[in-house]
This record gives C-alpha cells, structure tokens and sequence, in this order.
C-alpha cells in the first residue's frame, strides 16, 4: 500500500468513528485535522527513513566492495567508438525533431548500459555543423541533443559525414584500449547533394562500419534510397530504432570478446624426402571465438610475400559460423620460389579475418625457407661472429612482437615469454652460445643478418639490435619440441650419435648444430651446464689425441673462442668416445665418471628446425619436464609421487645419474643456470628443496610454473593446478593451457600466502586458495590482451573466471558451495565485499588433487617479487580493517539490519503518538 492509500484507509477509519456520533462537529473537525497533521509527519519521517534505510542497505556493499576489492585497468581491451551523425535540417522541424531527440537520448543509453565504456560522440549538421567530442557521460550526451537539436537550414549530409570522419580520424587508440569505429547516420532523406553525400560515405565505407535510419514523415521511395546508399553495415527506419540498438548490443558483445586468431605451418610430408620446403608447407588459421554468441559469416584471407605462391586454391577462404565458445581451422597449401643461389627467407605469411559485426582481425606467422645449392664450409673472419659468446640479454619490440604472432602454442609462448623475463632480470646469462651457433648457421645458408649494409656476418658490429637477433633464437631450446627432441638424443647411445652427426654433414648440405651436455652428478647437478657449438666438415683418417685413437674428425666453430680456427671434435665411430678440443685446450670428453657425465645432447640440422618457430611437436615417451635453477638443484631437490598407496622420493643425486630420467642443462654456456628434467610420467609431482623455490612444469598442453621466495613445498597436477606450500615472502603462480578461452594463462602472486594454490577446475575457471588473501594480484591474458585485478579479502578462497570480456573474482560468501558474491572486476565495478568464508568449506569443488596444485614448466619464470608491483599506478588498494586497527566497517547485512531497525523505531513511535492522540480524543 503506498502512502497516498495508507493515508486514505486512516481517514476512512476515522469517518467511521465519527459517525458514531462520538464527538461534536467542531471538536471532530479540529481533530480530524490535528490527525491529519501527525499523518503527515509520520509518512515523512517514514518516506525519509526508508531511503536512508536503501542508501546504506544497498549503496553500503559498494563502499565496502571498492574498499577491499579494487580492479586494476585493462592492458588491452576493445570497444565501440560511435559518431551519431544527425539531421538537424528545417525539414525536421517538429515531431521529426523530437523523435530523433528521443531516439538519440535512447541508443546512448542502452549502448553505454551494455559497454560503459564506449565513447560516443554527435555530430549535428543543417548547413553547417556541431560536434560534441567523444565521451561516455549520458548527460553531457543528452544535454547536447536538446541543445543543438531543433530543426533550421539546409540538410548538408557530405558535410555530417566528413566531419564525422574527421572526428574518428583525429580519436587515437590506447596502449590499453582498441576501438571499434562506427557512424550512425539519422536523418529524413532528403540531402542538399544525394550524389555528393553517397560519395562521401562510400569514400569511407572500407574504414568504418557505417548505419542509417530513417527518420519519415511519409513513405518516401527516393529517401530510403539515398538512406540505404550510405551504409555498409545496416539500415533502419525510426520505428526499428530498438532493432538498431540491439545490432549494438551484439557488436559490443563481439567487440568485447573479439575473435582469437592463430596462424602456424607445417611442412608438407606428402613425398619420401619430406620435410624440405620445395615440398611445400601448409598454412594454418585457427580462429577461436570467446564469446557468448556465434560470429556468422567469417571470412579469412591469406596474404603471401613475394617468396611463396599458393597451390591452386583460393586466397580468401568463408567459415561461415563459429559458435561461440569454439574454434574452427582453415589451412592453404603453399609452395616456395626458390633461385640458383643458396639462400634462406623469411617470409610472413598473413591473413585478415573479417565477418559481421566485429573488427577485422590481422595475424601472421614468421617462417624461414631454405634452399642450399652451394658449399657450407665455414670460412673465418666472413662466416662467424667477430666478437666472443654474449652475457647481456635482450629481446626488441619487434622482436617481442615477432615472438607473440609466431605459430608457437600458448604453453610455449608462456614459457619462451617467462625465460626471456627472468634472463632480462637476472641481467643476462653466462653466455648465449646457442643463439650464436644457429644465426650463424643461418647467415652461413643466404639467411639475411641484423645489419643488411655488413658484406658478411663477421663485419655486424655488436649492438642491441644484434643481441636481441641472436637472444630470439636461442629462445628456441626451450619449446616442448626441443625438449622432445634433446630428450631423444640424449638417450642414444653416444655411438650411434656419432653416426648421426656424421650422416648429416654427408648429406645434409647444412652445417649442423651439435649440442655437449655435461651432468655434475657429484653437487647434485649445481655444476651442470650445456654448450651448443657449430659442425661443418669432417676428415676421416687416424688421429692419436692424448694416447686414445680416433677415426673421424669433425670441425667445429666454437664462439667461446671466436678466432679458433682449428677446433676439432675427434670420435670413434667403432665404440663412440669422442673429444672436444681446440688449440687454447679447452677440452671437453665424451665420459661418465663419479663426478659427472659428458655426452652429446643436441644434433640439428637447419633444414629441420633451424629456426625455433618452425618446431612441430616431437613424439616422446616422456610425459613430464621438470625446470629448476641449478642453484636449487643443488640446494637438497627432491622429486616425489603418490603411487600404489605410498610416497615414492628420488633425490637430486638420483635425477642426475638414474637411467629413467633425462637432464637437459640450458644451453647457454654457463654453469650457473638451468637444467630440466624429464620425468616418466603424468601425474602429480611434489618438489621440495631448502633453497629458493622457482620451479616449472611441462606436461602435454600445460605448463605451470612456481616461484616463492621461500617454501616447503612446491606441487603440479597434470590437470593444470600448482600449489606452494609454507610460503613465506613474494610467491607468484602460473598456470597456462592451450587453446584456453579466453584467456590461456592465469596467475596469482602475493605476499606471505602461507599455504597457496592455483586449481582449474573442470569448467576451465581457477580457485585460488590461500591462508592469506590480502592485496592479491590476479592476472588473465592470451596474445592479444591481459586483464588484471587486485584482491583483499579475509576469505581463504576465491573464484576466479571470465564474465563476459572481463575478468572477475568472487567469494562464496554465504558457504553454499558456489561464488556468488563478486568483490572485484577488471572493468573496475563489483558488486560485493570483503568477507566470506574464513574455512575451506563451500566454494565450487575443484578438480581432483587440486589441493597438490597444478602443473608448471619451466623454471625461467618472473620472479614472484611480481607481486610486490601490484600497486600500479593504474591500481587502487586500501587497508582492510581489522581488530587491531579499530572497528570494522559494517557489511552490507548489517548496514541493513540498521537500517531496517530504525526505520521500525520511528514506525513504532509514530504508533504510539497517533495512539495516544487517539485516546485523547476518545476521551
């Protein structure tokens, strides 16, 4: 009952009374009104109380939400930019004008409800025009509209739409914001120049996605010809506003979860000598849609250098629809241009994907063809480096660039991503033999080096430029192929790799890479390093080397010792031993002895896989890579697993010298780095050390990764969960699974967690659990975009998941087993507060073993001091209260059992003064 009535049901009540006869006319009439009086006052003060009652009850939870759960912005998000162009011409004078005032008023406010990001700007034309610049504010919007709306002149339409256009142009991308440009003409058809204006826009049809509507006093054939011919995208009359409006809705839809394109190659295996590029290679294009609705009519256009020509089928290829959240792939086979010169390309190959309702999409891919048709024995001083094995890492925007569109999957990116990050931390490495030896091979083949002015490899000066050419290539080792592939090497007897090398070098016509692996099995693998060196001739005869006899030599360029022209690699083809050694005496020794293990670990030739980024996935009977430090190998690493009811534990020592593991050192040239571990199969692994923990995972399609400055225990799941336990100062988590949509790779970082995982769970969302959950940094990101936020809850465990394009985090505040309460967004609103469960109960049961954390790869992860940063300038953060720092704020609940109590206390005293009033009139 609203207060109108409840007034009126009180005076009814009263009528009655009186017609009994109780009081005299004056004295019922002066009551009556004295009543009426109090009634009044009452249903203020209760109208007053109950908007004080909703302001605390429902505008308190957002105090307490932005006070304890602050999203950070977006590093790259996309959303509409839109220029309303409007008629504002005397033919619209009147109802035509009011109309198109309403409608403005209306499109911008349910396009800003469904993206409040958008920018919109006006553009009002007659003879002339005015602008309103692009905002998101609806009031400023709706103030212009009835200020510059109402309908005078000529109807000037060429001039609407290049100054739209000139708005548009003049309107920049952010590094953080991408924007989709759209114009929406509204007008009644009837131009100064129909040729001029339709000229006009179809001039910018190719850069915009162009609307018009109609606005139509009579049915007018001629005006909805001229509408119709300056639009690309859609047209609609004024009584299909809402259809237009809804267009808008399902474009910001697909504008915030933009299509994910992938473009990688393969080589075609169709003939006997596979593999080789004048075979051909297929391109392929997946395209993966995030979103909550299918993208229709997609189209992808492939795009070649001038190097490459497609194999008879069209260019442009129609998927027609992708549903949402799912992918579909299309490839071309195509085949290379080669000349009489030896010489090697990089080509870039490219496609545009286009469809309805979403911005064209560009993604390539980088490749290197090779053909050889000449000698490929190294000459020094033309042929090598000029300067010694580099220690200063670095890896240009290009470069970086180059890294995220190549046709890596996500778990490689991730973990090529994280070695460049720690590398560049740590501030370089010990030496980056194996990006010398295999730019080097490549320049040797036609490859063309950083310095195209140089007349040889030899005369590149050292500069940044050149560092990051060489640091991208030996990023290569560390993709889940080369790990296979070493692997497999490793594991061959040392006589038949020796055959190996020297059948390549026979027939190969490619200098070969030849990787020494040493393992120090005495300090637990901290001495271990690697050393990758160049192969490019060999002799066969009788060599005497430190008293042993040798069949084979083997040239080697070593860039250690850059001016060495006589190093050598001597071997045994009978029984496999071999030596490695040059004239400063820089030996190294084919052994196993009680110290170590000196083997070869790596045979490549370039025609294969020279560049890291043409890698296909290798077969293996290992289903597990371990990374660590060497540091922490040393530092008492133990290896354990759950199996048949116990726990089985092999120490370090055991890693390095038993048969059923295999240990790749880094191959970098230094002891002083990191070594990775295959381990037999794929389950649960749980690491412990005394050291610093910085671990990482590779199972199939998932790579994890664990670093804390101090903890007991480190655990990765195969089901792409990682855990720490005992953490004590920063800790950072990682998990990233290919193909995840939308977002690949998720983490979380923090200080002094105590007891922390990473869970995924079967959904594909994450559960974050920790005994400590204050200014948490939560990060989501594939190659195009990362989203970010910053939690601080008293809760112990969060939900983590995509809404829409946005990334949120909620708690299960009322214990009944899912996250509902969301206490932080990246599009920086949330709707809940601090809080929640303080126990394990509740929350959305996570996958098995979740507790064990989840997999991780490898250990070239950023450091968990990450978390320290979460504080950016682009954050907010605030203090939770707590019992030592003075009274809490209330919660949303109790704002409202407040509120609701007062608004009972003046209901009750109102009561009691219109009783005792009552009374006194009774009397």
């Amino acid at each position: 009952m609203n207060m109108r009535n409840h007034a009126m049901a009180w005076h009814g009540f009263n009528t009655y009374r009186l017609r009994r006869g109780i009081r005299s006319r004056p004295d019922r009439f002066r009551e009556e009104r004295i009543m009426q009086r109090l009634r009044s006052v009452f249903a203020g003060m209760l109208s007053v109380v109950l908007t004080v009652a909703m302001i605390f009850g429902f505008g308190a939870s957002q105090a307490v939400a932005a006070e304890n759960g602050v999203a950070t912005t977006t590093s790259s998000s996309t959303h509409n930019a839109i220029v309303l162009v409007l008629d504002n011409s005397g033919s619209m004078y009147g109802e035509p004008i009011e109309r198109l005032k309403t409608a403005t008023k209306q499109f911008v406010s349910k396009v800003l409800a469904k993206d409040p990001q958008s920018q919109i700007s006006l553009v009002s034309f007659s003879n002339d025009t005015t602008v309103q610049d692009f905002t998101n504010d609806k009031t400023t919007l709706n103030n212009f509209a009835d200020k510059n709306l109402f309908g005078d002149s000529g109807t000037d339409v060429t001039a609407g739409l290049q100054k739209a256009d000139e708005v548009l142009k003049n309107f920049k991308d952010t590094a953080s914001v991408k924007y989709a440009r759209s114009i929406v003409t509204m007008s009644d058809g009837w131009p100064n120049s129909a040729e001029s204006a339709t000229n006009q826009a179809k001039s910018m049809f190719p850069s915009y996605n162009m609307y018009s509507v109609g606005f139509y006093p009579y049915e007018d054939n001629s005006a909805s010809t001229f509408m119709k011919s300056i639009q690309n995208k859609g047209y609609f009359e004024a009584n299909d506003l809402d259809a237009l409006i809804q267009k808008f809705d399902e474009i910001a839809d697909v504008i915030l979860n933009p299509p994910v394109v992938n473009v990688s190659h393969a080589y075609n295996h169709a003939s006997e000598s596979g593999g080789f590029p004048w075979n051909g290679m297929w391109i392929n294009v997946r395209v993966s849609n995030p979103g909550s609705k299918p993208l229709s009519n997609v189209q992808v256009k492939l795009k070649l250098d001038k190097y490459m020509w497609l194999a008879g089928d069209a260019a442009e290829q129609k998927i027609t629809d992708i549903p949402a959240k799912s992918d579909k792939t299309v490839k071309w086979l195509v085949f290379f241009k080669s000349d009489t010169a030896a010489h090697v390309k990089t080509q870039t190959p490219s496609v545009i994907v286009s469809g309805d309702r979403f911005i064209s999409v560009t993604a390539s891919d980088r490749i290197s063809t090779i053909w050889v048709t000449k000698t490929t024995i190294f000459t020094f001083g033309v042929d090598n480096w000029s300067f010694p094995n580099p220690t200063d890492w670095k890896l240009s925007d290009k470069d970086l660039d180059a890294l995220k569109h190549s046709g890596l999957s996500d778990t490689d990116y991730q973990t090529l991503k994280a070695t460049s990050e720690k590398y560049a931390k740590d501030g370089g490495t010990n030496g980056n033999c194996a990006g010398m030896a295999i730019t080097e091979i490549l320049a040797k083949v036609g490859y063309d080096f950083p310095d195209v002015s140089a007349k040889n490899l030899h005369s590149v000066p050292k500069n940044d430029e050149v560092i990051s050419y060489i640091n991208y290539y030996a990023l290569g080792q560390f993709t889940y192929a080369s790990l296979s592939r070493m692997t497999n090497t490793t594991n061959l007897p040392e006589k038949n790799k020796i055959s190996q090398l020297k059948q390549k070098l026979a027939t190969g016509n490619v200098p070969v890479l030849l990787g020494i692996r040493y393992i120090d099995k005495k300090n637990n693998g901290k001495g271990n390093w690697g050393h990758m060196v160049v192969a490019d001739q060999y002799d066969i005869g009788s060599y005497k080397i430190d008293d042993k006899e040798y069949n084979l030599r083997v040239r080697i360029i070593d860039n250690n010792t850059p001016d060495q022209q006589k190093a050598y690699l001597y071997a045994n083809t009978q029984t496999g031993h071999w030596k490695l050694k040059n004239s400063q005496d820089e030996d190294k020794e084919e052994g196993n002895t009680e110290n170590g293990q000196t083997t070869i670990g790596y045979i490549s030739n370039v025609v294969e896989e020279m560049t890291p980024f043409n890698h296909q996935t290798a077969s293996s009977n290992y289903q597990a890579w371990l990374s660590a430090s060497n540091q922490t190998f040393w530092h008492n690493l133990k290896v354990s697993i759950q199996a048949t009811g116990k726990t089985i534990t092999w120490p370090a020592h055991q890693l390095m010298s038993d048969p059923r593991f295999t240990v790749i050192p880094s191959f970098n040239g230094s002891t002083d780095s990191s070594s990775t571990v295959s381990l037999p199969a794929t389950q649960p692994y749980t690491i412990t050390s005394s050291g610093e923990s910085d671990y990482a995972m590779r199972y199939p399609n998932i790579y994890l990764n664990a670093q804390a400055d101090k903890a007991t225990s480190t655990t990765f799941n195969p089901n792409a969960s990682v855990s720490v336990n005992g953490s004590k100062g920063s800790y950072r988590l990682l998990s990233t699974v290919d193909k995840g949509t939308p977002w690949s790779a998720f983490a979380v970082s923090g200080n002094n967690g105590g007891n922390v995982s990473l869970n995924r769970i079967a959904n594909g969302d994450y559960v974050v659990r920790a005994d400590n959950l204050k200014n948490v940094s939560i990060t989501a990101e594939n190659r195009n975009e990362t989203k970010s936020i910053t939690v601080s809850t008293d809760a112990h465990k969060i939900g983590i998941k995509a809404q829409g394009n946005n990334l949120v985090a909620a708690i299960d505040k009322d214990n009944n087993g899912s996250f509902e309460t969301v206490i932080a967004s990246s599009d920086g609103s949330q709707n809940g507060s601090n809080g929640g469960q303080h126990g394990n109960n509740g929350g959305t049961p996570t996958a098995p073993n979740s507790g064990n954390g989840g997999p991780s790869a490898s250990a070239n992860g950023s450091h968990a001091n990450a978390a320290t940063n979460a504080g950016s300038k682009n954050s907010v953060t605030t203090k939770t209260a707590d019992a030592n720092n003075g009274p809490q704020k209330l919660s949303r609940t109790g704002v409202a059992i407040v509120a609701i109590a007062a608004a009972a206390g003046v209901l009750l005293a109102g009561g009691v003064i219109i009783l005792v009033a009552r009374r006194r009139r009774e009397e």
